[in-house]
């Protein structure tokens, strides 16, 4: 729900989930399995045959009429399959599950250009609405979707402090490695020069800043406006905990100045798992995503 609700509800604030049942709604699935194979054993014992998947949909069709039931292709579990191992970094465990009863989310505030991405999921034992987005009561545990728990924007940023707080820059500046190449130190700052050192194809990191927090982001270059003196990029997801495995969003495109690079990264490996392609970089790459 974390990582996919903003995909069908772009414009989510916060959400909550709310159940009473210990088991959370899992001995309905697990009753009707056992009606399907019951059902399905009946028909073998009496007889019957029944050689693939197709034919055992057919048989709990005609037979279960209150029970849909729907095979699912190979090819669709492979692409979930796909999807989760992309999406690696996104996903977070709880331990205590069978204490909740209440899940209650919320979302990054929107930036122009920017995905919408869950901030926060709130574990609690009972349920309580007194208070959208920051209610404590009954809760036991809390998940955040940071990309690493120790830069999260809680440590960096927090509203009451806002006014006293210098920008976040040197909290998020980039170690010096081999494969980061600081532009300031490779060319001069005019912006014919600029353009002379970029190509379409080249890999960047992108800083966005809001409310004092410097946001980065992986991209590649997709075209050079000489008369704007900005880039076209298309941005890259996160997909591992050590920030090196990434993929593209094709859907993600915007145009960034100049001054919004902040370094130029070394070309990734591309790595094929499937159907999907993702970018292997030989070093971290220093992303701080919302």
């Amino acid at each position: 729900m974390a990582t996919k609700l903003s995909e069908e509800i772009p414009d989510i604030e916060n959400f909550t989930w709310n159940y009473t049942e210990s088991g959370h709604g899992k001995g309905a699935p697990d009753r009707i399995g056992a009606t399907c194979k019951r059902t399905a054993d009946f028909v073998v014992s009496s007889g019957g045959d029944i050689n693939n998947i197709d034919q055992f949909v057919t048989v709990i069709q005609e037979r279960c009429l209150g029970i849909t039931c729907i095979a699912i292709d190979g090819k669709d579990i492979q692409a979930m399959v796909d999807t989760v191992e992309e999406e690696a970094a996104d996903q977070k465990g709880f331990k205590g599950t069978l204490n909740v009863h209440q899940v209650a989310g919320v979302y990054s505030s929107s930036i122009p250009g920017l995905p919408t991405k869950c901030k926060t999921l709130t574990m609690k034992t009972l349920s309580c609405f007194c208070n959208r987005g920051s209610c404590e009561h009954y809760k036991i545990g809390s998940i955040n979707f940071a990309l690493k728990p120790k830069l999260t924007v809680e440590e960096v940023f927090t509203e009451s402090e806002a006014e006293d707080l210098e920008p976040a820059k040197s909290e998020l500046t980039p170690t010096q490695t081999k494969s980061l190449q600081r532009l300031d130190d490779a060319i001069p700052g005019t912006s014919g020069i600029q353009n002379s050192f970029y190509n379409s194809g080249d890999y960047v990191l992108v800083k966005y800043t809001a409310k004092n927090v410097e946001y980065r982001y992986a991209a590649v270059i997709n075209g050079i406006d000489d008369e704007e003196n900005d880039l076209r990029v298309t941005f890259l997801k996160i997909c591992d905990q050590k920030a090196q495995l990434f993929r593209i969003d094709d859907n993600d495109i915007s145009d960034v100045s100049f001054e919004q690079v902040v370094l130029k990264l070394d070309n990734p490996d591309l790595i094929l798992k499937g159907k999907r392609i993702f970018y292997k970089f030989p070093t971290e790459v220093k992303v701080f995503e919302r």
